[in-house]
């Protein structure tokens, strides 16, 4: 009975020695806890731009092509509108960050996986796009818009371009020759029986010849010449019946150059697309707006290209977003290309974000901040009229 009780005060000795240290470790690891939960808030807070040492990162911005919005100068550097207002958003926030450039459905893509932290360009907020993609606030207004050749306006200019089109031409040439080719026969046929109206050297015979097979053609029939031999009238004949033809197709090709559609612009506007070549921008708002509309067109990687090809006439219009194609007819420079004053199918640009970024609260706060100052209306003088720009300043509900 000694014994049991003695053992039961010894073990009762230890616990209360053990009870201060365990309190100790207890506290030590609550206070650990704590640190790394505020240091976790704050790298949310400030946009994921710390680890989890606190160390800053640099964001990874991706970026694309698209002037005036984006696009890369001389040096290297981006520039344009979305660039100059990420800068801005990015000197607010204290982030720092560095730029990829890649292709739009690239973009997209990365932006999905979580490759870059935002996309910054000429991006238009679209449904299908945030399914897979967040949004940030609005920035900018804007719309579709077409790029078509300066001479596509209708009126003599147009008419004269196509009565003499290469078809046209080509139709004209054959003409001739079949022309020349029946003067040659009669010749051949009446030179030597009837040398009064086809006689003399091959040259002035020929020539003859060619006068009589044109007014016959034309059905005029001077009759200062006409044939006499069998095998020349059998000629004739046929000619006459060839003849036609041929006049009913050189008068079928005019005709068609002097259609109603020469006294109305060629080209009007999106209610055209329909009858036209199109091109279109891989994976943009243009593109799925054309195939929405069941409107087969053709895929380019830049603006730039598009528009070559409205002016080499692989295409007939390029369509793309109004200030893109602006800035890109504008840059051109060749007075070879306009675009139709008709706007379609509005929309917005904002910055793109994987979803559930941490980001993305942070810098539409600043976006908001930004437009409500004149550095937003400096940005936009530097490469845009403006003016033109009717989008307000986007607030929360």
């Amino acid at each position: 009975m000694l014994r049991i009780l003695s053992a039961n005060i010894l073990m009762l000795v230890l616990i209360l020695g053990l009870v201060p240290g365990l309190a100790q470790a207890t506290a030590a690891t609550e206070a650990t806890s704590a640190t790394a939960t505020s240091a976790a808030a704050g790298a949310a807070s400030t946009g994921t731009a710390s680890d989890a040492t606190g160390k800053k990162v640099k964001l990874q911005v991706g970026t694309k092509h698209a002037p005036p919005f984006s696009f890369q100068q001389a040096d290297g550097s981006w520039t344009g509108i979305s660039i100059d207002l990420w800068r801005a958003v990015a000197n607010d926030l204290g982030l720092e960050f560095e730029i990829k450039g890649m292709e739009l459905e690239e973009l997209i893509d990365a932006t999905r996986h979580r490759e870059i932290n935002i996309a910054v360009a000429a991006i238009g907020m679209t449904a299908e796009r945030n399914t897979v993609i967040e949004f940030s606030y609005p920035f900018f207004g804007t719309g579709l818009a077409m790029a078509v050749k300066s001479g596509e306006s209708g009126g003599f200019w147009e008419f004269l371009h196509r009565l003499f089109s290469r078809s046209f031409l080509r139709s004209a040439g054959i003409l001739f020759a079949v022309v020349l080719i029946a003067g040659f026969l009669i010749w051949a046929a009446e030179h030597r029986r009837n040398p009064s109206q086809f006689g003399g050297s091959a040259a002035d015979g020929i020539g003859s010849g060619f006068w009589w097979s044109a007014v016959t053609m034309t059905t005029v029939g001077y009759g200062d010449k006409a044939p006499v031999t069998t095998l020349g009238r059998s000629l004739a004949l046929v000619w006459m019946f060839i003849s036609l033809f041929a006049l009913a197709g050189l008068t079928g090709a005019m005709a068609s150059a002097l259609t109603v559609t020469q006294l109305t612009p060629r080209i009007e506007g999106p209610a055209d697309l329909s009858r036209i070549r199109v091109g279109a921008l891989g994976g943009s708002t243009g593109a799925e707006y054309l195939s929405q509309n069941f409107i087969l067109f053709s895929k380019y990687p830049s603006t730039k290209e598009g528009l070559a090809a409205v002016k080499s006439g692989k295409i007939d219009a390029f369509v793309n977003d109004e200030p893109v194609l602006e800035y890109g007819v504008r840059e051109d420079g060749t007075g070879q290309l306009r675009v139709l004053p008709q706007t379609f199918d509005p929309g917005f640009y904002a910055f793109g974000f994987p979803r559930r970024s941490d980001l993305r609260r942070d810098v539409n706060t600043s976006i908001l901040k930004i437009m409500e100052t004149s550095t937003w209306l400096g940005i936009l003088s530097r490469y845009v009229n403006a003016s033109k720009q009717h989008l307000e300043t986007p607030r929360t509900p």
